[in-house]
């Protein structure tokens, strides 16, 4: 299920002290969304990825700008893909976030095919415009924007 977003705006928390892309948030205890829970466990161990604490997220890189409440946080070594739940948890936005030594953009970011980017003190983060029905679905897309965006 696809649904076109309008375009959102990037709200950078600059007041909140945000810790290095290497933190190793805490795994144990995380209870994926009961609407997400078997498609991301399934999905993570799939792709090798671990699933961490969106509360941990929230706690460490919450001024980093995303576009919904982060339902569900994949890690892969310093990337991490987060899954940005919609209000009423029935479709899911991919947001990528991983270090980036490219040029800050302005404020708003950079609007880009399908995706929006956002860059400032070396961390990008690229989500897409549109939102998807499953975890695997988002996940596919988020690879797909991992190999096509070019960050600016």
């Amino acid at each position: 299920m696809l649904q076109a977003t309008p375009r959102p705006r990037f709200a950078l928390d600059r007041t909140r002290q945000r810790r290095p892309l290497s933190a190793v948030l805490p795994t144990e205890d995380v209870a994926p969304h009961a609407a997400w829970a078997a498609d991301a466990l399934v999905t993570a161990a799939r792709s090798g990825m671990r699933l961490e604490s969106p509360d941990a997220w929230r706690a460490h890189f919450g001024a980093l700008p995303v576009p919904e409440p982060t339902a569900l946080v994949l890690r892969r070594g310093d990337t991490r893909v987060l899954l940005c739940a919609s209000e009423d948890a029935t479709t899911v936005r991919p947001v990528l976030v991983f270090a980036s030594d490219c040029a800050p953009t302005p404020p708003d970011g950079v609007e880009m095919p399908g995706a929006r980017v956002f860059i400032q003190d070396g961390v990008a983060v690229v989500w897409s415009l549109t939102r998807l029905g499953s975890v695997a679905g988002a996940l596919d897309r988020a690879r797909y924007l991992a190999t096509t965006v070019t960050v600016p």
